[in-house]
């Protein structure tokens, strides 16, 4: 049989000193290397490998009580697990503080404002066009 001792190389940064990091303007790290060795197990054999299998006993599986709820108790369970649930994502929520809210509630209102500008302008030479070109 072959060795199970395996060599196995491994590179480790070395660690510098503070002060010779600084006299040295060079960009290259230290390396040195590891040798250790590993051991492996033995090869097993399809003999070992295989299981022994023993006589299945003849007593009653045990019955475990069902988890889920009756068929029209359903709706209320899930309901139940929807309410939860949003319960527990609300306290994970961070909320806004109030200069925060009146920032983005004035944001709000200024692009309400933009965009309706903009509406009124496209409606007002819509409404030329048709009446001047058009007709």
């Amino acid at each position: 049989m072959a060795s199970n001792n395996k060599k196995v190389v491994r590179r480790v940064k070395a660690s510098t000193d503070n002060s010779s990091a600084k006299a040295d303007t060079s960009n290259t790290i230290a390396t040195k290397k590891i040798t250790t060795t590993k051991t492996t197990k033995p090869e097993t054999t399809k003999v070992d490998s295989v299981k022994k299998t023993t006589k299945k006993s003849s007593a009653r599986p045990e019955i475990k009580p069902s988890t889920e709820p009756v068929f029209f108790l359903k709706p209320v369970v899930a309901l139940g697990r929807y309410i939860a649930n949003s319960w527990r994502e609300l306290r994970q929520v961070e909320w806004p503080n109030r200069r925060a809210t009146w920032v983005l509630t004035l944001g709000v209102i200024v692009f309400c404002i933009i965009l309706s500008i903009i509406i009124l302008i496209s409606d007002s030479a819509s409404q030329w066009l048709i009446k001047e070109v058009i007709l």
